[in-house]
């Protein structure tokens, strides 16, 4: 005992039980005395002191325990009896009980503190207790007590209570408290009271399993305008971040709980209370809570009720499961005036904001507030009430920003009653179903307003979605809302009801081209009931599916009872209404009035339908609008349509397919407003082009059936004028008898593609024969020839090979149109054969064999050829006119009739039409004409002749004569490869032909382009020989003779090399003036003769041609001046040369030269041949001295000639020897008889 103002200081003591002392009774300390204990440890229990009875601390005594350890029990002390401290102050620090209970103090039978200071800090217990541990009652009243970073290894961070628990006018406060098990800030076996305005503050307390705070096996009770107030506090696995109460939790009277921060691994994030939860004129204040599975802000296992004006708020809290801001197990009752307010809560799951297992009921003026609520995956965005939802008595229920699956705003599983009472939803969302809410029941709203602003669902319910809904006395107002499948507003999977005047209002709401605005089973309106839709946008405004014919719906799919109505406006494409009747239902549409409209009243076809008391106005003007249609039949008892803006005005027309159609059609004149009563209507008046029908020319009244027989237009064809339907005319032959306008062109496609593709064939066949006669005939080979070579007087026929579309058409066609059409040949080169205008010369051909003609009526003048050049049909019109008179006659006419057929148009006025049609035909054609000719001409221009020359071009190496007088016609020779060349690669062509053909038709083409000579292409050389010859040689004759001179001057081996000055190849043919000159004496031929050459050649055939022309003659003269040697030479040889022994041509050439005349030789110019003339007789004095000149060389020549044939056969007569006499003799005697008659008539020249 201490007492009496005493002091005890015990410091620096060891032992086993009780290091300060052990007693083995009751210890006392009172009246103002002083313990104090410290640096005391003991291995057992008691580590301050140890009594084995009771202890009792009182009259404002102080015991003082520091830095003291016991090694099981009682790191302070240990009291086995009870333990009460009255008056007084207990103060404990640094206090440990390293093995088993209680970190301060352990008292075994009670704790008793009245008007005393408990203060315990930096306390340890190896199980229970951190701060102390009473396994008897505790009772604190009108105290202090504070714990301070108190742990417990199992069970009470501060403390850890055995039985009950009061705490009465007291203030707790447990703060930096941990348990590694249950109860962070304490623990108790019983029950815990707060009462009589008592305070309980823990504040960063944490529980490795429950109770973060605390944990209550027994009811919690907190009454009496007490508080708890919780801070920071955490179940780290278990359940319960504030606290658990393991039975019933009661907060009355005036108190308040507060939680802020708590957190539970489990369930219930503020608390868990596994039995009932009553709230009575209290306060619940829940922040931060977070439950990783169930509540987020409370765990209610049991019912949760809310009384007598109590306020529940939770914000900021969730849950990663079920019931974001807490969840209930069972009821949730809201009563007395009573408001609960959830803020940004969060669910995972199911229950944003609530999660309720049971029945929600909002009574007695209470209010629920719920905003930014959210589920992630689950539905009950705001709440869900999974056996049904009560809102009553004046109740407001308010949720805002809410999310959910289904159910944005709350999702309630049974029925949903709102009865006297308002419920506001704005901003509400679901994936699925129900964007405002959602009930698997009924809907009844009695006596009530719902309010539903900017909801929306992912799939159907853009405001809400029942089993049924029934509005009594009542008001709903939606606006804002979509959806993206049926029932933009609302869905209701049943009957909705309107009765008792009571208002349902849809306003902007949108829904997609194929839903509906309102959709259910069906609809019933009575008693003054009314639903106004405005600003609706979708496919239907209303759907009803009732095929079933279900009994709710009393075989009434839509019904609105004659004091209701229905209003609506909008933008809805389908129609105001779509049902799905009963199979036999005679649907009765009453009472709607649509408003600025552009849709059907009725989408679909029910069995029949009757109208009475409906009126639509339109807004957009309407041509062809249906109105409604029904299976069986319709009947209008009272139908009123209204269009302002309809220019035609407005009336109503029963289609034959049993539809009701609104028209406005130009046709009819119809007022702007049409009303309807007992299936008849106003009648129209007729619009222009038509005439009223004499039936309804005097009746004003007309059957709906019937509102387009009252006017008559004209027939096809005719048009309206001054009251009668005339014919069209010829030339605007076509009417559809609809207006008083005839047009060039049928209106029917029909008649008009038929038309224009007669006519287009028509002109293409026109087209193509014209492009086939204007397409040249190109020429391959053209040739004169005898027609009987046997007579020597026979005429000459000329044949042309050709090739041209004319020629490869059928031989009855090609044979027609060479009958009818004469040609004009162009670019022969033949000047007797080429078309000139003043000769006007066409020519006439026929058919002798495929692409093969025969020229008539004119025979060539001389013997000619040429592979060049083309026939040009000439004069063809009248075949062409022929031919496209078959084709339209064949091709166009039988069109004719048959459009005139059907059309019911005369044939003329048709004819005439075919005409209009083809005219553009025709332009489009003659567009093509140039670019078609174009592609013909390319076609066939390419001749085997044209080839050649082609290829002969690319052979062309020009290698120009080098020096200043390059040009001069001493250095223009060409080389006998060079010509032999020439007549290898064109003898195919060239045959027989002579020097005019190859001027004509080798040269001339090769040398166009540049204009230049022949011998230019290939660059000159200088001269060795002149040749002299005529232009009718044969060509081959006249290369091989060349090729003889030149292997006879210059031997076998440089033969090839020899260059030779030949007139055609040498002069320009392009410029032949400059080459010939003014005086024989300037032209080219001299200027070469007198240029120092070798020699001359003149090139003789049998006819001896050349000694006939004036400019051979010129060149024999200067050769004979200039001391030239000049031969004669054929193709066996140069006549006289030692090589050449051909007696024949020899003696037949003496003889041409025998008969000779100068003065009878020709020329192309008759300037030429005086000039020649003259400059002969300057030379030698007459034209008689130079025959004789040409005789006596022919006669030397002869005479060498005639020693060679002779020196050749005795050599042969030799070579034979004497074996036969009768050679012999023919070899001796014949031939020298025959010898002498050749000398005989070379000495007579």
């Amino acid at each position: 005992s201490v007492s009496q103002d005493s002091e005890v200081v015990i410091e620096n003591v060891a032992a086993v039980y009780g290091a300060g002392f052990h007693v083995k009774g009751n210890v006392y300390i009172s009246e103002n005395s002083t313990m104090l204990i410290q640096d005391a440890i003991c291995s057992k229990n008691g580590g301050g002191f140890y009594t084995e009875g009771r202890l009792q601390v009182t009259n404002s005594s102080v015991v003082s325990l520091q830095n003291v350890t016991a090694g099981s029990h009682g790191g302070g002390f240990l009291a086995v009896g009870e333990v009460e401290i009255a008056n007084s102050t207990l103060n404990i620090s640094n206090s440990q009980a390293k093995a088993k209970d209680g970190g301060g103090f352990t008292a075994e039978k009670g704790l008793t503190v009245s008007g005393s200071t408990l203060i315990i800090q930096n306390t340890i217990a190896g199980r229970y207790g951190g701060g102390f541990v009473v396994k008897g009652r505790t009772v604190i009243s009108r105290s202090t007590v504070s714990i301070q970073n108190a742990t417990a290894q199992i069970l009470g961070g501060g403390f850890c209570a055995a039985d009950e628990v009061v705490i009465d006018e007291t203030k707790v406060s447990i703060s930096n408290s941990r348990s590694e098990r249950l109860g962070g800030g304490f623990h108790t076996n019983g029950r815990l009271q707060v009462t009589n305005s008592s305070v309980v503050s823990l504040q960063n307390v944490t529980a490795q399993d429950t109770g973060g705070g605390f944990i209550a096996f027994g009811e919690v009770e907190i009454e009496r305008n007490s508080t708890i107030n919780m801070f920071n506090s955490r179940a780290v696995s278990g359940d319960g971040g504030g606290f658990d109460a393991e039975k019933d939790l009661t907060v009355w009277k005036g108190s308040r709980l507060i939680i802020r921060n708590a957190t539970a691994g489990k369930h219930g994030g503020g608390f868990i209370a596994k039995s009932w939860v009553i709230i009575s004129r209290s306060t619940v204040s829940i922040e931060n809570a977070m439950g990783r599975q169930v509540g987020g802000g409370f765990f209610a296992i049991d019912e949760v009720v809310i009384d007598q004006m109590s306020s529940v708020s939770i914000s900021n809290s969730r849950s990663e499961k079920l019931g974001g801001g807490f969840q209930t197990n069972s009821r949730f009752q809201v009563i007395g005036s009573s408001v609960v307010s959830l803020q940004n809560v969060t669910a995972g799951s199911h229950g944003g904001g609530i999660n309720c297992l049971g029945e929600v009921e909002i009574a007695g003026n209470s209010t629920v507030n719920i905003s930014n609520s959210h589920t992630k995956t689950g539905k009950g965005g705001g709440f869900v009430a999974e056996k049904g939802l009560t809102v009553s008595t004046g109740s407001r229920l308010i949720i805002q920003n809410a999310v959910g699956q289904s159910g944005g705003g709350f999702f309630a599983e049974g029925r949903a009653l709102v009865n006297s009472s308002t419920v506001s939803i704005h901003n509400a969302s679901a994936g699925l179903l129900g964007g405002g809410f959602f009930a698997g029941g009924l809907a009844l709203v009695n006596a009530s307003t719902v309010a539903l602003f900017s909801t929306h669902a992912g799939a159907g319910g853009g405001a809400f979605s029942v089993r049924g809904l029934t509005l009594h006395r009542s008001s709903m107002s939606i606006s804002n809302s979509t959806a993206l499948g049926s029932g933009s507003a609302g869905l209701v999977d049943g009957q909705v009801l309107l009765s008792s005047r009571s208002n349902l209002v849809v306003k902007d709401v949108q829904g997609l081209d194929n839903s509906s605005v309102l959709a259910a089973s069906c609809l019933h309106l009575r008693d003054r009931s009314h639903i106004l839709f405005g600003g609706v946008v979708g496919g239907h405004g209303v759907e009803l599916q009732n095929s079933g014919c279900s009994a709710l719906c009393s075989n009434r799919t839509f019904y609105v009872e004659a004091d209701a109505a229905l209003n609506a406006s909008g933008r809805l494409s389908s129609g105001f209404l779509s049902l799905a009747a009963c199979q036999k239902e005679k649907v009765r549409l009453s009472g709607i009035h649509l408003h600025s409209w552009s849709s059907s009243l009725l989408s679909t076809r029910p069995s029949s339908v009757v109208v009475d008391q409906v009126s639509i106005a339109y807004k957009p003007p309407i041509d062809n609008l249906q109105v409604l249609g029904a299976k069986d039949g319709f009947e209008i008892d009272s139908l009123t349509v209204f269009c302002p803006n309809c220019t035609c005005g407005v009336t109503l027309n029963a289609a034959k397919n049993r539809s009701l159609k609104a028209v406005s059609s130009e046709h009819l004149q119809c007022p702007k407003t049409a009303a309807t009563s007992k299936g008849l209507t106003q009648r129209c008046k007729c619009s222009n082009y038509q005439i009223a029908t004499q039936h309804f020319r005097d009746v004003d009244m007309v059957p709906l059936e019937s509102i387009f027989q009252t006017c008559m237009f004209c027939k096809p064809h005719f048009h309206f004028q001054n009251g009668d339907c005339p014919k069209c005319g010829v030339f605007n032959a076509w009417s559809d008898g609809n207006k008083d306008v005839c047009h060039v062109l049928p209106r029917r496609k029909r008649e008009l593609i038929i038309l224009s593709t007669g006519a287009a064939v028509v002109v293409i066949l026109t087209f193509l024969v014209i492009e086939i006669l204007h397409a040249p005939l190109m020429i391959l080979d053209a040739k004169s020839d005898l027609a009987d070579p046997t007579q020597a007087e026979s005429k000459r026929t000329f044949t042309l090979s050709v090739q041209g579309p004319i020629v490869d058409l059928h031989k009855s066609l090609s044979r027609l149109v060479h009958q009818r059409v004469r040609y004009r040949a162009k670019g022969t080169g033949l000047i007797w054969l080429d078309y000139e205008q003043k000769k006007s010369n066409a020519i006439k051909v026929r058919n002798i064999a495929r692409r093969k003609l025969l020229l008539q009526d004119t025979n060539p003048p001389f013997d000619c050829a040429s592979c060049k050049g083309s026939l040009h049909a000439a004069d063809f019109f009248y075949l062409l006119g022929l031919l496209t008179a078959c084709i339209s006659v064949t091709a166009m006419l039988p069109v004719i009739i048959k459009v005139a057929v059907i059309s019911g148009n005369g044939v003329g006025h048709v004819f005439v039409t075919a005409i209009y049609v083809a005219l553009p035909l025709v332009a489009v054609a003659a567009l093509l004409h140039l670019p078609v000719a174009w592609m013909i001409k390319r076609q066939y221009r390419r001749t085997s002749f044209s080839e050649a020359l082609d290829e002969y071009r690319k052979q062309i190496r020009c290698k120009p004569f080098s020096g200043p007088d390059a040009t001069h016609p001493r250095n223009q020779g060409l080389q006998v490869l060079t010509l032999r060349g020439l007549w290898k690669h064109f003898e195919s062509f060239i045959l027989e032909r002579n020097m005019h053909f190859v001027v004509a038709n080798i040269v001339t083409p090769l040398t166009q382009s540049k204009g230049v000579s022949f011998v230019t292409l290939w660059g000159g050389r200088r001269v060795d020989y002149f040749v002299s010859h005529s232009w009718g040689t044969s060509f081959p004759h006249f290369v091989q003779s060349i090729q003889c001179h030149a292997l006879s001057k210059e031997g076998p081996t440089s033969w090839g090399d020899a260059a030779y000055w030949i007139c055609s190849f040498a002069n320009n043919q392009w410029n032949i003036g400059a080459d010939l000159g003014n005086d024989p004496m300037e032209s080219a031929f001299a200027r070469t003769l007198t240029a120092g050459i070798k020699g001359v050649a003149m090139v003789l055939d049998q006819e001896v041609q050349p000694l006939t022309r004036v400019w051979c003659l010129f060149e024999f003269l200067l050769s004979s001046r200039e001391h030239l040697e000049l031969v004669f030479v054929t193709n066996a040889g140069v006549i006289g040369d030692d090589g050449c022994s051909s007696f024949d041509i020899a003696l037949e050439v003496g003889k041409k030269i025998k008969s000779l005349q100068v003065a009878t030789c020709g020329a192309s110019s008759e300037k030429d041949k005086k000039d020649i003339f003259d400059y002969i007789i300057s030379e030698l004095g007459s034209l008689e001295r130079m025959d004789d000149q040409i005789r006596k060389l022919m006669a030397q020549m002869l005479m060498r000639n005639l020693a060679n044939v002779e020196k050749a056969t005795g050599s042969l007569v030799d070579s034979l020897g004497q074996g036969s006499a009768t050679v012999v003799s023919l070899s001796d005697e014949s031939f020298k008889s025959l010898v002498a008659s050749g000398k005989r008539q070379i000495f007579s020249m």
